[in-house]
């Protein structure tokens, strides 16, 4: 596998460093290593296999995913407001 310190990275504090003792050559299944689906998300997207090729391209999907849950999680917040009222 191409050398890929963010996934390193990601391995080494997600967690809180739960998963660093795992290499960057994880395969956690389809409910990722202990069922932690969002740590799955995070080793599909950030792997060199998904053409992430580069810290920038890690960084970038980073942003896009951040992006995207407060966009969700506004969503979901104005929901909630709306039947509160």
């Amino acid at each position: 596998m191409a050398d890929a310190p963010w996934l390193r990275a990601m391995l080494d504090t997600y967690g809180g460093g739960d998963y660093a003792y795992l290499d960057e050559k994880v395969d956690g299944g389809l409910d990722g290593p202990h069922g932690d689906t969002l740590f799955l998300f995070l080793t599909l997207e950030l792997h060199p296999d998904a053409d992430c090729d580069s810290i920038e391209e890690a960084i970038n999907r980073l942003n896009i995913a951040e992006r995207d849950l407060r966009e969700v999680r506004e969503a979901i917040e104005a929901q909630w407001m709306e039947e509160d009222d």
